[in-house]
């Protein structure tokens, strides 16, 4: 049966997988920078480790004060899907800025040509 603890993992490291191969094709399609790129999939691997690793969460919840390690672990898997879903948010808002511009740019070319002929 799973635990709660494995249940994070698997779900930190198949939204962490999805996350940065996502990122790295869009980043080889040029619709992503490689800032960008390499900010999700810093975020992600940091998010994975912890999640593997939770001494690392008890030690950094140890330093800021804080005793409730299973309260914050689902607390953090709430900010894994938070994460995850600004992540898709991003990825969908700049794709849509890209086709307006392209969009937007097509029209005036096609104004500009218009005015032109006349």
């Amino acid at each position: 049966m799973f635990t709660i603890l494995s249940v994070s993992k698997m779900f930190a490291l198949v939204l962490g997988v999805l996350v940065v191969s996502k990122s790295y094709l869009d980043y080889r399609k040029k619709e992503e920078s490689l800032q960008v790129f390499l900010l999700w999939a810093v975020l992600w691997i940091i998010i994975v480790a912890f999640a593997f690793s939770p001494a690392l969460i008890i030690e950094l919840s140890t330093k800021i004060g804080d005793k409730k390690i299973t309260v914050g672990q689902i607390g953090i898997m709430g900010f894994v899907f938070i994460l995850f879903i600004t992540y898709r948010i991003y990825i969908k808002a700049n794709r849509l800025e890209k086709k307006i511009n392209k969009l937007v740019k097509n029209l005036a070319l096609k104004d500009l040509k218009k005015k032109k002929n006349n």
